[in-house]
């Protein structure tokens, strides 16, 4: 979709994603302590996201490296946020990523809010909400411009 860039073939409102978290149970809590130095690779797959050491906050975020395992690899950024949703009590790890983090991204951005919402061993389930420039608006609060998607990650 969108001339080989990837587009949702049916986009979510942020408020759709959070609706899917409490459909799981709710998502967990979680600190940046529990992120940094860590690598998590996509279950099934040889992609790979490092998240470097530093604080994680959105005020001060840390990076981190995606490796696609076929030779695509980008610096990005990464924090932890709390959800602000109505009776949440949980946090978002952020990670974010644009031209002037990485000249080497073919679009100008993107960003995906992933909710952490089981542990099995070292494996880590999470739901995604996946936006980017050429489908989004940046405004994760505003229209329904976001793709919604499950991983399991296992960490290394």
């Amino acid at each position: 979709a969108d001339e080989g860039i990837g587009a949702p073939i049916t986009a979510n409102s942020f408020a759709d994603y959070e609706a899917v978290i409490a459909a799981c149970g709710n998502a967990m809590s979680f600190s940046a302590a529990d992120v940094a130095g860590h690598t998590f690779i996509e279950v099934g797959t040889s992609e790979s996201m490092t998240f470097n050491l530093g604080t994680g906050t959105a005020s001060n975020p840390a990076t981190g490296i995606y490796n696609d395992g076929s030779g695509t690899v980008f610096t990005f950024h990464w924090w932890v946020e709390a959800a602000t949703c109505a009776g949440c009590n949980y946090n978002y790890l952020v990670e974010y990523i644009d031209t002037r983090i990485d000249s080497n991204l073919p679009i100008p951005w993107l960003r995906d809010t992933v909710a952490l919402i089981g542990i099995n061993g070292a494996q880590y389930n999470y739901v995604k909400y996946s936006e980017q420039s050429n489908y989004s608006d940046s405004n994760r609060a505003s229209g329904s411009d976001g793709e919604i998607w499950n991983s399991v990650d296992e960490m290394l």
